[in-house]
């Protein structure tokens, strides 16, 4: 098989600019990043089914990482959550198993699965994202919330200001569109279909919990 790659050269990133000390620069990078995520995610539905064959051709399987670390954190965070005196119902962690199967849409795309904000190259005022050892097909939604809950897998965890969130999710959506609306949302999965269910009835959440 032949690999084909391109040198971008020497360029900063995101990280480089939420660190800076320009807040107009950071939310520039910030726009730039969602805009460039949104773009990924439109040729990532697109790639999902040639990923998913040539995964399976390759390795026999096409993981979903998701699903297998909700499932160690289930196991994992009720221990957690006792070591820091936080309380908890039984159920409240495995919730986190059913997740996967709660999304409405079947809006898998190819996802580079590591987004941090120093997995990228800003060259021009557009984002290149990089470093795709874990790309993987999984809902978008996944990828999206680091905008909401800021880059909650990555050294570079920081509270984003409210007007940068939104405008960030503005970006995204604009060139996401095509595959938010129309065919582009209701197409079948190329690995399985969603399967939306509730909450367990008899889980209920103490204050705060959430």
């Amino acid at each position: 098989d032949l690999v084909v790659l391109e040198d971008l050269g020497d360029h900063g990133n995101v990280a480089d600019a939420l660190i800076g000390t320009s807040p107009h620069a950071a939310g520039d990078a910030m726009r730039a990043w969602a805009a460039g995520l949104g773009r990924f995610h439109a040729a990532g539905r697109a790639a999902a089914g040639v990923f998913s064959t040539e995964m399976i051709r390759r390795t026999g399987e096409c993981p979903d990482y998701m699903d297998a670390e909700l499932s160690d954190a289930a196991v994992g965070w009720p221990g957690v959550a006792t070591g820091l005196g936080v309380k908890t119902t039984e159920c409240v962690f495995s919730e986190l198993t059913r997740l996967s199967g709660r999304f409405k849409t079947t809006l898998e795309v190819l996802s580079a699965a590591d987004m941090c904000p120093d997995n990228n190259l800003l060259i021009d005022g557009r984002v290149v994202m990089i470093d795709l050892e874990f790309a993987t097909l999984r809902h978008l939604a996944w990828d999206v919330a680091y905008l909401q809950v800021p880059w909650p897998s990555c050294w570079c965890a920081w509270t984003l200001p409210v007007t940068v969130v939104s405008e960030a999710l503005t970006a995204w959506r604009a060139h996401a569109a095509p595959i938010l609306t129309g065919d582009g949302a209701s197409a079948p999965s190329p690995r399985r279909p969603a399967q939306p269910t509730s909450p367990r009835p008899d889980c209920v959440f103490p204050s705060g919990s959430r």
